[in-house]
Order: C-alpha cells, then sequence, then structure tokens
C-alpha cells in the first residue's frame, strides 16, 4: 500500500511541476521589446493638420527583471493622470494591483492563481478597495501553457458581464475574438498576411470598423489604416484615418527610439463602397494631409 501510495505522490509531484511552469506572457513579449529592459520613457506629440501641436503624452514604464510591468504613470500636457503599480508574489505572479488617480482615487485589486484540470492557468483579480463610484468586480483571465490569454469574464456586482475567448493560429497570433454571451455573432476576427521576409499585413474586422496593419520584419508598424462603417444595410463608408510610420530609429539592441506619424486621404472617400477604398489604398492613390504625430522612446536595461 505504502508502495503505491509512494507513486502516486510522485505522480502528483509531477503533474503539479508540469503545471506550475505556465505563466503569463511576459510584458516584454506583448511588446515585442529586445534585451532586457529595466524601464522606457515614450513621449508622443500629436499634431494638428495645419500642423500646429495638439497634445504631449508621456508614459513611463518600469519592469521587473522577469519582464513584467512593476510600475506605470501617465501623463498628458504635463499633468499625471494616472498611476498603475504592480506587486509580486514569491512565484513572479501579480499579488496585487493599484490603480491611482492622483489627489482623486484609489482602487487596489488583489489576485489570487490556480491551475485548470488541463493546465492552464486561472488568475482572478478582484476589486477590494474601490473609488467612490465604483462597483464591487472581479475578472477572471485563462492563459493557455504558452501563457497567451484565452478567455477573460468580467463580473460586477456578482453578475457576468462579459465572457470574451480568443482564438489563435499555430504561430500564435490572435485570429477571432469572440463573445461567448452571443456565440453566433463574431466580436473580433482577425486575417494575416504573412511575408517571406519576415513582415506581414494584418486586417481586422470587428466593432463596425475594419483596421490595415504593416508590420515590417522587425515589428515595427509601418502602416494603420482604420474603415468605418455606418449601418448595418447598405453601410455609409468612410475612411477615417490612414497613417505611415516613417523616419524610426533603434538602439543598439534593435528597439524603437524615434518616428514620425504621416497622415494621408485617398483621392476619392467613396461612401458606399468599401472596396473602392481598399483598392485605392493598396495602389497608393492617396493625397498627404500632414505630419500628425511624432514619438520618442528611450530606454533603460538591465544588462
Amino acid at each position: 500500500m505504502k508502495k503505491y501510495f509512494k507513486i502516486f505522490m510522485l505522480m502528483l509531484l509531477v503533474f503539479s511541476y508540469s503545471y506550475s511552469g505556465v505563466m503569463p506572457e511576459t510584458d516584454w513579449a506583448k511588446r515585442k521589446l529586445k534585451g532586457k529592459v529595466k524601464s522606457m520613457v515614450k513621449t508622443e506629440y500629436g499634431y494638428e493638420n495645419s500642423g500646429k501641436l495638439k497634445f504631449t503624452s508621456l508614459v513611463k514604464t518600469e519592469f521587473n527583471e522577469n519582464g513584467y510591468v512593476a510600475r506605470e504613470s501617465f501623463t498628458r500636457d504635463g499633468v499625471e493622470y494616472k498611476i498603475v503599480q504592480y506587486q509580486f508574489d514569491k512565484n513572479g505572479f501579480i499579488a496585487k494591483r493599484i490603480e491611482e488617480v492622483p489627489q482623486k482615487s484609489l482602487n487596489n485589486y488583489k489576485y489570487s492563481y490556480k491551475y485548470s484540470k488541463d493546465g492552464n492557468l486561472i488568475e482572478k483579480a478582484e476589486l477590494v478597495e474601490k473609488a467612490k463610484g465604483y462597483y464591487p468586480m472581479y475578472d477572471i483571465i485563462t492563459y493557455n501553457k504558452l501563457g497567451k490569454e484565452i478567455n477573460e469574464l468580467k463580473y460586477v456586482e456578482g453578475e457576468l458581464e462579459s465572457d470574451v475567448s480568443t482564438f489563435y493560429n499555430e504561430r500564435g497570433d490572435a485570429i477571432e475574438v469572440k463573445n461567448n454571451r452571443n456565440p453566433d455573432y463574431p466580436y473580433i476576427l482577425i486575417y494575416y498576411d504573412y511575408h517571406k521576409d519576415g513582415g506581414y499585413e494584418k486586417t481586422v474586422d470587428g466593432h463596425g470598423r475594419r483596421s490595415f496593419v504593416l508590420i515590417d520584419k522587425n515589428g515595427f508598424q509601418k502602416e494603420l489604416a482604420y474603415i468605418l462603417f455606418f449601418g448595418s444595410k447598405n453601410p455609409v463608408v468612410q475612411l477615417d484615418t490612414y497613417v505611415k510610420n516613417v523616419n524610426e530609429k533603434r538602439d543598439k539592441y534593435g528597439n524603437i527610439t524615434e518616428f514620425t506619424s504621416v497622415s494621408y486621404d485617398v483621392l476619392e472617400n467613396n461612401k458606399a463602397n468599401a472596396e473602392d477604398i481598399y483598392k485605392q489604398l493598396k495602389e497608393q492613390k492617396i493625397k498627404k494631409i500632414g505630419v500628425s504625430g511624432k514619438v520618442e522612446i528611450t530606454y533603460e536595461y538591465y544588462d
């Protein structure tokens, strides 16, 4: 009997150990950062069509040595409006998230973890200290064995508000974000056209709009287009945004340190024919509007 008990305990240890290796995907990976980034400061300048400065925003992000965000602060036009801090347990998981709006409010989230029978990691983030006007709430997020988020449940006052699942292709890229509360209606569909050099084009359909993104072989977003659809039957179609990011610069690790965003419009913004807009974008039948933004990023590294 003791022999079988020992075998059982050994199997249990192996079983537990194999599951304990599952961790959420690092923020380094999510942001496609290279090297062990300790902190980064991203400054963005937004411009009106006339060239006049419209806003300045600054985001400072600090990472721990495992590649997860430990602190992030947000500033717009010189005013810091939000601070998010994370505390981690001895296993490297988030234990607490504190969201602060300076001099106004504080939200404190407590985290807990467990593993499902099939080895996926389940994370619960519960609002335990809330600012005025917030309801009791918690989120339950499930990660697959690659650390990718595959399901998110949101509860408010004990009632399920949303149930969203994400599906991936064999490359690990998201291809569908599905609203399980209405399974017959795709929430977001994502299509890829992979290039031989490692770059790709991504098309995202959902929420009454379609976006096109062109990513180069280094993971840099070269182009972005948003097309809006108004109405379900014979919708009015409009090109909302078409931006090219140019003049990018990188540091010795390969991370982007600077780029400029230039806005364009199609020659004929046909509000009845989406395919015509797609064709004009593809054939670059466009006109320049002007510089819409500039981004500067500085980094500090662990190594």
